[in-house]
């Protein structure tokens, strides 16, 4: 009986628990697409009511801004064109696209939240930091700015890059991630300057 009692008592609690944890999406300005738990696809336009968004579901900032928290036990991935956030724990971060240059922007608003560009580059962001990640879709190269704090960048070989919006703010990646280094110049050829003379013979000989 004490056994029943404690396991409704649990039951209770989370269930209370629970009802508090949530996936809110507030001052959005363009279109989202949400992926559901079970595989469902949603896209909602500018100025379409959102529908509840549960844990686990994948937001896709299609267009314009838009800031997602969490609170509970709630997590979140939210897609910026190939770049992904991971918003859990209480955390909270606004997002924009930019169609017209490729550029994903990231400002963690509170906790600390992961992001994960296309070729395995990772970000930490606490409160008060921001990024924006660029990809050439020509060389395939990734660029990650810091645009506010100072902002750790991890490779996917390990190594680490510090980022600080006011000196070293941006770092460069190939599509596997590594350090991009720009190809060399080609090298200068020698024109050739030298003049070549011909020099002409005629027959002088005295005429019969």
């Amino acid at each position: 009986m004490k056994k029943t009692l404690l396991l409704a008592g649990i039951f209770v609690f989370l269930a209370y628990f629970n009802c508090f944890a949530a996936v809110n999406v507030a001052d959005r300005t363009g279109a989202v697409q949400i992926k559901m738990p079970d595989g469902t696809v949603t896209v909602v336009e500018a100025g379409q009511e959102l529908p509840v968004i549960p844990n686990g579901a994948v937001i896709t900032i299609l267009s314009g801004t838009a800031n997602i928290s969490t609170t509970g036990t709630s997590q979140v991935s939210v897609v910026s064109g190939t770049t992904t956030v991971q918003v859990a724990q209480g955390s909270a971060v606004s997002v924009s696209t930019d169609q017209a240059t490729g550029t994903a922007s990231f400002a963690s608003t509170a906790g600390t939240v992961t992001v994960t560009t296309a070729n395995g580059n990772t970000a930490q962001l606490n409160a008060g930091t921001a990024i924006q990640v660029t990809v050439n879709k020509d060389t395939g190269t990734t660029n990650i700015k810091a645009t506010a704090g100072q902002v750790t960048v991890t490779t996917p070989t390990g190594k680490t890059v510090q980022l600080d919006s006011s000196s070293n703010s941006s770092f460069t990646s190939d599509d596997k991630g590594e350090a991009y280094t720009p190809p060399p110049a080609p090298p200068v050829e020698d024109v050739e300057t030298a003049v070549t003379t011909e020099e002409t013979t005629s027959d002088i000989s005295p005429t019969k």
